[in-house]
């Protein structure tokens, strides 16, 4: 990819997991990266293949000032930086993970386009779509349009969404910089937090079977019987850089789901999970913390006509086998 050599490329929230693989695979390509992170959950060492490779800058993207930095002489920007965090954080401190975020896309998104930034893709996610649409297990796959009428179920989905409509609205104005909107839909892999208040479904089951039974039980809140869809972060990464590729032809790709097609129960993931440790594990059943999401599942039409290069190669259990193998290391190192 040609197009890469030289470019020079902002990551914003560039230590985190997705992040830091989409920071490592544009220096491979041949661009000249710099990363923005706080660090609260992005970590140097996910860096350290490309250290010398990135300019590195430690800074608060809820800062103006600080956003208008990052984005100084930059060409293009991936604006993944979030307030993330698993579901008992966003239901616990919803007024906390949307003011963080709407600061902070404002900010990031007004600084890119001042400094003059020709290509700007922003890191949406699934939990924009209203929570009566996913109140099944089977619930129809969702399209991009289901979005609206607009009922998150999180507080974290409805900054996602108010950010697609400033960029969409933006570029109601005829702005010059082109953007691209992508919806990520259930991103897993290596780096992911496994912490186990933290951490998102699979990395915590990983971390639960390796684990076993020594330092904590294998459990699950609920039954498992919810269901959702994931994508390898190799393949997530590979979306977002054809996105920006794609804007060469295109003015704007509109918010597209990033993910694959079908479903998987929560319980499902967890016996696959066990399966790959070679152990015998009993699965301890918690009482489940009422999200509103039963059942999630993309329609990916829209993608495959905006960016009809790419396309989800990596299955699930090849994707938990690599995520497994890496918590494994990371906590033989003493990592949490």
């Amino acid at each position: 990819m040609e197009f890469w050599r030289g470019k020079k490329v902002l990551v914003t929230g560039g230590a985190g997991f997705i992040g830091s693989h989409l920071s490592e695979r544009l220096v491979q390509l041949g661009a000249r990266v710099r990363v923005v992170d706080n660090l609260v959950r992005g970590r140097l060492e996910n860096l350290a293949s490309v250290a010398d490779a990135v300019e590195f800058i430690k800074g608060d993207l809820t800062s103006e000032e600080m956003a208008n930095r990052a984005c100084a002489g930059m060409e293009i920007v991936f604006h993944l930086a979030s307030k993330v965090g698993g579901i008992g954080y966003y239901l616990k401190c919803p007024a906390e993970v949307y003011e963080n975020n709407l600061i902070m896309d404002a900010h990031v998104f007004k600084a890119a386009r001042l400094a003059g930034c020709l290509r700007f893709l922003f890191s949406s996610s699934a939990h924009v779509y209203p929570k009566h649409l996913q109140s099944e297990y089977d619930s129809p796959p969702l399209k991009e349009a289901a979005a609206y009428p607009a009922n998150p179920a999180i507080s974290y989905g409805w900054a996602k969404l108010a950010t697609e409509r400033l960029i969409q609205y933006q570029n109601e104005e005829k702005t010059t910089m082109q953007t691209a909107i992508v919806r990520i839909v259930g991103a897993f892999g290596e780096r992911q937090d496994f912490g186990l208040d933290t951490g998102s479904v699979i990395p915590v089951f990983c971390r639960r079977a390796i684990e076993f039974p020594g330092r904590s039980p294998f459990t699950m809140l609920g039954k498992g019987n919810e269901t959702r869809s994931y994508c390898y972060v190799g393949d997530v990464v590979e979306g977002m850089i054809q996105c920006v590729l794609r804007l060469s032809v295109v003015q704007k790709i509109p918010p597209i789901n990033l993910g694959t097609e079908g479903r998987v129960s929560i319980l499902e993931v967890a016996k696959l999970v066990i399966g790959l440790s070679g152990k015998e594990i009993g699965i301890e059943h918690l009482p489940a913390m009422e999200s509103g999401i039963k059942g999630q599942a993309v329609d990916m039409s829209r993608a495959k006509v905006e960016i009809p290069e790419w396309s989800a190669k990596v299955s699930l259990r090849d994707g938990i086998l690599k995520a497994y193998r890496d918590i494994e290391l990371r906590l033989r190192r003493g990592g949490e």
